[in-house]
């Protein structure tokens, strides 16, 4: 943390030493006064003696509290701001991580006891205040140790013990609350889960139509019930601990007291002295108590740092193959080649693919079908690289895709998956994710003349700057699903990726028109490798070569004609949705 600083925000380190300075020098101002005030009374030093110390102590006292108060505020203020960067870091993990790991229940409660630092602010500002705390109270520590043990070492042992208990007796606790907290993780996920589904628009005609408010609701009341449950063990816990801790403190503050009058009416000791060994005895316990109460704080919190920083850490299998000498050639697509592929998911040991060997041409379009369950979206993931194969290989241009940079590897692919994604930008800004899309203007607006969408956002008051959500943006608007889809569209065509893949996008739309957007994306992608997905046989007619999937296993393989007279499981399929293709069955 404090090399994150370093590097970061350098004014934390600054205001972190002066409020250390000021901190640990302002408790011994008013001790020392007071055996010198003390002093000065009984042995008659006059008044101007009194006065001088007076004011020596009121200066001081100046200067170290509204130091220690100005530099308390800006270490708040900095270590707030360093959340900035720590949260460029956890987003910048979060999208570079291997996609298997979005997929991964281990992972995700890993991710979000991660982001705990991040959602509760407080904790990163209390733990850089522990570490401030720490050598504050170490400082302190040590000095009173030194005026304590050389007046009365019997006091210093006393205290010590207490001390030590005490703090046993915390650690004890942070640990026990801890492992509850991380119980509680999971059950504050289902939380939040619960609040988008309330809130967010996407489950808006979900809700209302299903008549959803007392189900979630319900749901929301067995949430917090648990989580209730779980704090109340913590908050028990802290009470326990806290009685028997203030009963140890009473009985040692007690004795130490009867043993001081002790001292002063048998074995004169002088009144300045006894102010000194009371105010120390203390600030001792104060200062032990303070020290151990901010090493359990950086204990406790340290766990939650650490989840973050074991979450940044976290290795990438799929970004540590690549050979330096390969490098793609992204003007024109190149053969794509799966021998004797199979697969199954992490944790898994189903298999979802079996042997599968396939053979795409550069420029080649080729549909791949079968019905639900069949491997189909597995196979793309695979061909992407969004996980590797369980055995056999992938080549791209005679090359294992592993040997290739895994992020110059995803470049090559324009894809629309079928739960794509509007963002809540400008239009513009949906196709071209830049910042400045009006340099590329003419471009886009060619795209959008092509897809058949550019009179349409012409029409919109703010024309291609429309954000597509009124979420931020009260002029903002929402797009009909088959213009989405047609913006999804124009999306992988600005991308000009070589090798073009569309996944069951159009699922949503009719039989007729989802055939008339494969026939539109076919042209605007003739001279790429297309990959089109799908359980409906849209894309078949328009494709060089089909894929037959079942099981896991190429069923069957080759043109549209070929499979009809094998008449097999593809024409048997085709059959059944003929009525609506009637034009294509003639």
């Amino acid at each position: 943390m404090l090399s994150l600083a370093w590097h970061h925000n350098r004014k934390y380190l600054v205001f972190s030493a002066l409020q250390i300075i000021a901190s640990s020098v302002s408790p011994f101002i008013n001790l020392l006064y007071m055996k010198y005030l003390i002093d000065g009374i009984m042995y008659g030093k006059g008044f101007d003696y009194i006065l001088q110390a007076t004011l020596i102590m009121v200066a001081f006292n100046f200067i170290f509290t509204n130091l220690g108060t100005l530099a308390n505020n800006f270490t708040k203020l900095n270590a707030k701001a360093l959340m900035v960067p720590m949260s460029s870091m956890f987003c910048k993990k979060a999208v570079e991580m291997d996609y298997q790991f979005t997929e991964d229940t281990e992972v995700l409660e890993e991710m979000n006891r991660a982001s705990f630092v991040l959602l509760n602010g407080d904790n990163l500002e209390v733990y850089l205040g522990a570490i401030n705390g720490t050598i504050i109270a170490f400082i302190q520590l040590v000095v009173t140790i030194a005026i304590v043990t050389t007046m009365n070492p019997l006091i210093f042992v006393m205290v010590l013990v207490v001390s030590v208990v005490n703090t046993l007796i915390s650690l004890f606790l942070q640990k026990k609350n801890y492992k509850l907290h991380r119980l509680m993780m999971p059950v504050e996920r289902r939380w939040r889960y619960l609040i988008e589904l309330a809130v967010d628009l996407q489950y808006g005609k979900t809700v209302r139509i299903y008549d959803l408010k007392d189900f979630l609701l319900g749901k929301s009341r067995e949430n917090r019930k648990e989580y209730f449950e779980k704090n109340d063990e913590i908050l028990a816990n802290n009470k326990k601990g806290q009685m028997v801790m203030g009963f140890i403190n009473v009985a040692q503050q007690l004795v130490i007291l009867m043993w001081l009058i002790y001292a002063v009416l048998n074995r004169a000791l002088s009144i300045g002295n006894f102010t000194v060994l009371i105010n120390s005895a203390q600030q001792f316990s104060a200062s032990f108590s303070a020290i151990s109460n901010q090493l359990i704080n950086l204990y406790q919190n340290n766990n939650y740092i650490n989840d973050f920083f074991t979450f940044l850490q976290r290795e990438s299998c799929l970004r540590h193959s690549a050979l330096p000498d390969r490098h793609l050639k992204k003007e024109e697509p190149g053969i794509i080649e799966l021998r004797h592929v199979s697969f199954h998911y992490p944790n898994s040991d189903q298999m979802i693919l079996r042997d599968v060997n396939l053979t795409i041409a550069p420029g080649e379009h080729i549909t791949i079908v079968g019905e639900n369950g069949a491997g189909k979206t597995t196979l793309i993931k695979l061909i992407m690289r969004l996980y590797d194969v369980t055995e056999g290989e992938i080549l791209y241009d005679g090359i294992n895709i592993k040997e290739y940079d895994y992020d110059e590897y995803m470049d090559i692919f324009s894809t629309v998956f079928q739960d794509f994604k509007i963002f809540a930008l400008s239009i513009y800004e949906n196709i071209t994710f830049e910042p400045d899309s009006r340099k590329r203007k003419q471009e886009v607006d060619a795209i959008l003349k092509d897809s058949g969408l550019y009179e349409k956002v012409q029409s919109l008051p703010l024309a291609e700057e429309t954000v597509l959500s009124r979420q931020f943006d009260s002029e903002g608007m929402e797009l009909s699903g088959g213009q989405h889809q047609k913006l999804v569209f124009c999306r992988a065509v600005y991308k000009n990726g070589p090798v073009v893949i569309l996944d069951e996008p159009t699922a949503n739309l009719s039989p007729v028109a989802e055939h008339d957007i494969y026939e539109q994306f076919n042209r605007l992608v003739h001279q790429k490798t297309a990959i089109y997905i799908s359980h409906r046989l849209s894309s078949s007619k328009i494709s060089d070569k089909i894929c037959v999937l079942k099981s896991g296993s190429i069923a069957e393989y080759g043109t549209h004609n070929e499979l009809m007279r094998l008449n097999g499981l593809y024409a048997e399929m085709f059959r059944l949705q003929s009525q609506y293709y009637e034009k294509e069955a003639l």
